[in-house]
């Protein structure tokens, strides 16, 4: 999938300027013991749902400890 990996901006833009109808979903971890960006999501699963739309589930970047 040409998608995953690729910040969600990016992958949005590509969507629309390709008219490719997709939802996105979002993910967090349950607990909140690993800090997050919330600024910065990336696409971490792609899938093909029955009515050619993709569906896109973004992540936020973890956050470095120092």
């Amino acid at each position: 999938m040409e998608y995953l990996g690729l910040p969600a901006v990016e992958a949005i833009e590509r969507l629309n300027s390709r008219n490719i109808k997709f939802k996105m979903n979002y993910t967090v971890p349950m607990r909140g013991y690993f800090k997050v960006d919330d600024s910065k999501l990336y696409i971490v699963r792609v899938k093909v749902l029955d009515d050619n739309v993709l569906e896109l589930t973004a992540a936020a970047k973890m956050r470095k400890e120092v």
